[in-house]
């Protein structure tokens, strides 16, 4: 995962709204982007979820479905 993300990340606790611009950055990647490290990286976010399912419906690699799955099945919010 980037450096970035974190700094992102940072600024999406202090101001909600660059959250939900952040959201809207990580549905618009391309699939090949998307790498499965990610996925716990942001699951604790208010807008994971919606990422995560656009993520699931698009032709992103089985490694990446598996770790949405996984949190799924943690309880950490639902696809």
């Amino acid at each position: 995962v980037p450096d970035i993300l974190d700094a992102c990340l940072a600024l999406a606790e202090v101001d909600p709204a660059q959250g939900d611009r952040l959201a809207g950055f990580l549905t618009e990647l391309p699939p090949g982007q998307i790498q499965s490290n990610i996925v716990p990286k942001i699951r604790d976010q208010s807008w994971a979820p919606e990422v995560f399912g656009k993520w699931y419906e698009q032709t992103v690699s089985p490694q990446v479905k598996a770790a949405i799955t996984r949190q799924r099945k943690n309880g950490n919010f639902n696809v």
